[in-house]
């Protein structure tokens, strides 16, 4: 039997507290489902339901009853890190070869992490397959591990972190862990008479050609950032990419871009080249805008995890890419700049102008956050803050105090906030009084109402505003005297 050597991906990383992120968090993501914190925060993922094809948690020996609980699980290893800066788990994922059956891909991966369980580490594995996921337009099959940083004492955590898991992980900058994954993975495959092999180095150690692409200087892509244009060599390759890319639907990073018309002609040029010629558009110009922000309020509807949002939104905004293996949106802004929101931090890329002020302003509210705290210069850091105080309900900055001109310029708008809805609220008094005259000037005269005893002797009549009297007319014969008395 041949040998084919099939496609080998293997990440590592850690859930960082520094980095906005949550153990639970992760965990819910690779489930596909919903988890809550010890301190009501809520994620759901349920919408990649469709994905989700297997789940294990794998335990070591005298591990406790309630780490099959993922929940449980998680949120423990959170409370038992106390630094703000804290890692509170490790990450692997895998790529899962095409030719291991459907059925047996959780038994895959469990033979790749076992080792590690082995060694006393407790690790939540979940296979994810994106129908359409991969480059080609074919399914992704890949494995997702959220692995403890310290060992079972008891029914609880040990006191202290077991350092010496993290030397397996860094040696040789990882390289020998990724082979050392290799060769469980080649072993699995080969027991099981599967043809596929894996190799985890790269091209060149293997002799083969590098995978070229044109040179562009680092300066071009520094001036997209900073001007939203793309020179022309670095314009040739995106469109290159955008050509490869053509048909496929990228599940875990789909960007939304604007293509002029000497671009998306290139573009069709470059795709009938390659006999993939699978393009659509919308022919009026006005309707593409219409359609590109509907979709942009879209793609920021689902990272939010809200139903909808106005297509006014996309406003200010170029692009939107969702990374869901990091769980994050990358936002580029029309004037060049970029937001990466990650849930619990945002982070602008580029120049800070108004807009990208207004728009970071806007994620915080899409967060739902109900206090911040700011890095950055003093101009950026006064700038947010007096953005986020003009809010309504207004979001305090925890750990930055404005500058004496940034307060004074902050008190003044307030001020005049204040006044103008003083002023408002007077001329809605006003409003409601001129109603209510006009209401009692509609109403009957009160001695047409009034009670026959009122009429007595010796009773006094009500008050009758002017307004509300009756116009007494003398009788015809009296007014003719009238008027010869005045001749």
């Amino acid at each position: 039997m041949t040998n084919k050597t099939a496609l080998f991906h293997a990440h590592f990383g850690v859930v960082q507290r520094a980095a906005g992120n949550h153990a639970v968090k992760v965990s819910a993501y690779q489930l596909c489902s919903r988890l809550q914190t010890t301190e009501g925060r809520r994620f759901n993922f349920t919408r990649k339901s469709a994905e989700h094809a297997g789940h294990a948690m794998l335990l070591p020996d005298g591990a406790p009853s309630w780490a099959n609980d993922p929940g449980e699980l998680w949120r423990r290893a959170e409370a038992a890190e106390k630094r703000g800066d804290a890692q509170t788990a490790r990450l692997i994922e895998f790529a899962i070869p095409r030719s291991v059956p459907a059925d047996r891909r959780l038994e895959f991966a469990r033979s790749v992490l076992q080792p590690f369980v082995d060694d006393g580490m407790t690790v939540q594995l979940d296979v994810h397959a994106p129908p359409g996921g991969a480059t080609d337009g074919g399914e992704q099959p890949h494995a997702h591990a959220l692995i403890t940083l310290r060992r079972f004492d008891g029914d609880k955590f040990a006191a202290k972190k077991e350092r010496s898991w993290n030397d397996q992980f860094t040696a040789d900058k990882g390289r020998t862990m990724r082979g050392q994954i290799a060769d469980r993975m080649n072993k699995w495959l080969a027991a099981n008479d599967l043809a596929d092999r894996v190799d985890h180095r790269s091209n060149r150690k293997r002799g083969l050609p590098p995978l070229r692409e044109p040179d562009v200087p680092d300066w071009q892509f520094e001036k997209r950032r900073q001007t939203g244009q793309a020179p022309d060599a670095l314009a040739d390759l995106i469109t290159q990419r955008r050509a490869r890319r053509a048909g496929h639907n990228l599940s875990s990073a789909v960007k939304v871009s604007r293509l002029s018309e000497e671009r998306w002609q290139q573009h069709l040029s470059e795709i009938t080249k390659r006999g993939r010629a699978n393009a659509l558009r919308p022919a009026d110009p006005a309707e593409r805008r219409a359609r590109k922000e509907r979709f942009v309020a879209m793609m920021l509807a689902r990272h939010y995890d809200v139903k909808w949002l106005p297509q006014g939104v996309a406003e200010r905004i170029e692009s939107v890419q969702l990374d869901a293996a990091r769980h994050l949106a990358f936002i580029r802004l029309r004037d060049g700049s970029q937001i990466i929101d990650a849930g619990d931090a945002i982070a602008l890329r580029g120049r800070w102008s108004q807009d990208a002020i207004k728009e970071l302003v806007e994620a915080v509210s899409r967060n739902g956050w109900e206090a911040a705290e700011v890095a950055g210069t003093q101009d950026f850091k006064d700038r947010i803050t007096t953005a986020l105080a003009l809010r309504n309900p207004p979001v305090p900055v925890t750990n930055h105090t404005l500058s004496p001109a940034a307060q004074a310029k902050l008190d003044a708008e307030l001020a005049r906030r204040e006044a103008m809805a003083a002023r408002r609220a007077e001329e809605a008094r006003q409003l409601e009084a001129a109603r209510q005259a006009m209401q009692q000037a509609r109403r009957p005269p009160a001695a047409a109402t009034a009670a026959p005893e009122a009429n007595l002797p010796g009773h006094t009549p009500a008050y009758v505003p002017p307004w509300q009297r009756a116009v007494q007319r003398p009788p015809d014969g009296a007014k003719q005297k009238q008027d010869q008395d005045r001749r």
